[in-house]
């Protein structure tokens, strides 16, 4: 219940209400050990108490025992809502009883019935704390419609259909409420062991509509529709409440939609029979045209709940950033949105972005994996595929977790789920001999990107005007893009939560040992290329300063060939074809006490190993925090958040997120955006669309203000990578290494000295 309302009110805002349960819980359980008549509530509303009037659940715990004596509580955001409370006998003595009201204090039934392509729906009334720049805090009260169906359910690896027919009576749901809504999507089926009993379903989908206050026909909104982070392997759009977006429409003043569809294996299967069997020779991503009738829906639907359809701005993180910009990229998806956000997208990788034929041999080799026998291209194994249980496929990658747990903790002695056992083994200084190795028992020969089996699953060029006719790279190089404005933003240290699987799952023997001949066996075997490519690879990112571990040459290959510099050939190409088109910015803020890795070391300080990391940006924006990571949220962690959201909310209302009073028309014809109001305007501005001339992108840091000019350093790895080898899959098996037992050791790892 406390993590649920850390999720609603963010934490900006969840220290003063921490302080206020603590209180009210104190109270009560006083009240309940006095051994009182009528003094402990009922369960269902002690698990919330809190959230009532204090005043009234003083009386009504100081209530004279007697039969039929009642009491009054009224909910503290909701006054409107109440519930009564009875002081009751049994044959254990004297006891409150009753029922919360519904929604437990946090919703009242929205007075509008809104009539859409598939039915009625109903939402819920939420209010909302908001804490400005500031210091105010105002309530603000968010319609959500939580699950509203947008096609029907579709059968395996087929084509989802938009909805045939309207549901019958209106439609209410409350996420919170799991009991009542078990039936109903709270993820899509996807790779990722959740539990024993929750894998989530395939009739997942489904989309969340967040309507923000003064949302009307008449007043419409702009709309971002979010696109939610996962690897292509978590189906959770809802994420157990921290991407609710009630909070995000409050603050952009915008409706937000955030959209479920079928991912991992079950949205990107590809196979010869499937291409014939849909009609159009596509392959794959069946969950990103899921998302397309979504946005589909979304242009007919959305100006009733009091959105703009000539106004939907495409934002999504990771995983969900590289479903945009397939958007952007597919001429079937053209029109349906107006403006994009793409963060920490990798925009051309290899290992992301599939060709027919590497996706055709992938899927045959993971469905041979889960049992069903290759074919020639006849459909027996898709029929065989389809005949499994979801489960089958959930467990099968979690067996292979297992292999890499098992590896971990008897290479480095570590738990496996242990970020910081992660990051101080494979970050720290290691003094042994480096030995590669084969594959480990159980673990499945296939050919796959580095990542295998954590981050596996991609897009499909497939060549169709459905899917994606050429590759990324030609597409936006080749003047074939139907340009929307475009904000890129990737964060300093993408590549260190990429690092940690890279190495973790290279395929050792004996001892993990990451030196520097260790990094330089798993950049040749990562990047793969010719003997030329490799011996520059390595003289690009040689062994650093002794104020960085090995690891860090890592980091900094992956940050380079997987998000920096295919973000600079994207802009650079797009700039000159549509000057003004393309923002870039790069967030630079984390926050660490540490100077090196001795002090990193010895104070478990996790982010100085991370910097700023992968998995920011989205707690930047929804205002949450991945504390597993060590993550903290301090005030300037909050101005970060402001900031973000700012940026955010001048490129949802007028397509620019630079945009400054008096020089916009957007900004001209509408208020100053919710999320900037309190900022000055040396926090914000300038921010300049991207100049292919002067290569300069924004810098996004509550302490810095202002461009990052490239070096000649940085503009040289740029260019390496600009020619570099497509990255591709490969076999997952250590390439070109022999056992030790076959020949002597491959190399000798160099002590660090610090």
């Amino acid at each position: 219940m406390i993590d649920q309302d850390k999720q609603e009110v963010g934490y900006e805002l969840f220290q003063d209400r921490f302080l206020r349960i603590a209180h009210v819980m104190n109270k009560t359980l006083e009240k309940h050990l006095s051994g009182d008549a009528c003094t402990s509530l009922p369960v269902d509303v002690s698990l919330h108490a809190w959230r009532y009037k204090q005043r009234e659940l003083d009386l009504c715990l100081n209530m004279t025992a007697s039969e039929g004596s009642t009491c009054k509580i009224s909910c503290k955001k909701l006054p409107e809502l109440s519930t009564i409370l009875r002081c009751s006998k049994n044959t254990s003595g004297w006891h409150l009883v009753g029922m919360p009201p519904r929604g437990q204090c946090r919703w009242a039934l929205d007075a509008q019935v809104v009539v859409t392509t598939g039915g009625q729906v109903q939402g819920l009334t939420r209010p909302l704390l908001q804490r400005h720049p500031n210091g105010t805090v105002s309530r603000e009260f968010v319609r959500t419609f939580w699950g509203i169906r947008y096609a029907q359910r579709p059968i395996r690896f087929g084509l989802a259909e938009p909805l045939s027919k309207p549901w019958g009576a209106v439609q209410v749901v409350d996420y919170w409420d799991v009991d009542r809504n078990d039936s109903l999507r709270m993820h899509c089926a996807d790779g990722v062991p959740r539990s024993n009993t929750q894998h989530g379903t395939e009739d997942c989908l489904f989309l969340d509509v967040h309507v923000p206050p003064g949302a009307s026909l008449t007043a419409r909104k702009p709309v971002l529709v979010w696109l939610f982070a996962a690897g292509f392997l978590m189906g959770d759009a809802w994420q157990q409440g921290g991407l609710d977006g009630a909070r995000l429409a409050a603050r952009q003043d915008a409706i937000v939609v955030l959209i479920s569809s079928r991912t991992a294996a079950f949205g990107h299967w590809a196979h010869p029979w499937l291409s014939r069997e849909y009609g159009d020779g596509s392959a794959g991503n069946m969950g990103e045209r899921d998302q397309r009738l979504a946005l589909r829906w979304i242009q007919t639907n959305i100006m009733k709940f009091g959105g703009d359809p000539g106004r939907v701005t495409l934002a999504g993180h990771s995983s969900g950033a590289f479903d945009a910009f397939f958007h952007l990229l597919s001429p079937h998806s053209q029109g349906l949105m107006h403006g994009m956000i793409l963060e920490s997208a990798a925009l051309d990788t290899g290992w992301y972005w599939q060709d027919k034929q590497q996706a055709f041999h992938f899927y045959a080799q993971l469905g041979e994996a889960l049992g069903c026998a290759q074919d020639n291209g006849s459909g027996e194994q898709v029929a065989c595929l389809r005949s499994l249980a979801a489960h089958a496929f959930l467990d099968f990658f979690s067996a292979q977790l297992d292999v890499v747990e098992k590896r971990l903790k008897q290479e480095l002695g570590i738990d496996a789920s242990s970020t910081w056992g992660l990051l101080r083994s494979l970050f720290g200084v290691m003094t042994h001999k480096f030995e590669p190795g084969g594959l480990e028992e159980h673990d499945s020969h296939i050919l796959a990107n580095p990542l295998w089996p954590l981050l596996c699953f991609g897009l499909i060029v497939d060549g169709t005007d459905t899917g994606l006719p050429v590759t990324p790279r030609s597409m936006y190089e080749g003047h074939m893009l139907s340009m929307v404005p475009v904000y890129l933003n990737h964060e300093s240290d993408e590549g260190s939560l990429f690092a940690l699987p890279v190495a973790a799952l290279f395929p050792w023997e004996n001892r993990t040992l990451v030196t520097h001949a260790a990094i330089d066996a798993i950049l040749t075997w990562a990047f793969g290329g010719n003997q030329t490519f490799t011996q520059d690879l390595l003289q690009k990112f040689y062994p650093g300063t002794w104020t960085r571990p090995p690891m860090f040459r890592l980091v900094h290959a992956i940050t380079d060939a997987v998000f920096k510099c295919p973000n600079r050939r994207f802009a650079n190409a797009v700039s000159q074809q549509h000057p003004g088109s393309v923002f870039w910015a790069e967030h630079t803020f984390f926050e660490s006490n540490s100077t090196n890795v001795i002090s990193a070391l010895s104070s478990r300080d996790a982010q100085w190993f991370l910097g700023a990391n992968h998995c920011l940006p989205t707690s930047q924006l929804f205002g949450f925090t991945y504390t597993a990571l060590g993550d903290s949220w301090s005030k300037l962690a909050q101005k970060n958040h402001v900031i973000t959201n700012c940026h955010y909310s001048l490129m949802i209302h007028c397509g620019n997120p630079g945009a400054t009073p008096g020089t916009s028309a957007c900004l001209a014809e509408t208020p100053m955006p919710r999320a900037c109001i309190g900022l000055s305007k040396e926090e914000v501005y300038p921010f300049h669309a991207y100049d292919h001339l002067l290569q300069a992108r924004h810098q996004l840091n509550p302490l810095v203000h202002g461009p990052i000019i490239p070096s000649t350093s940085e503009q040289s790895v740029c260019d390496f990578w600009d020619g570099a080898p497509h990255m591709s899959f490969q076999d997952n098996n250590c390439r070109d290494c022999r056992t030790s037992k076959d020949s002597p050791d491959v190399a000798v790892g160099e002590q660090i000295v610090i």
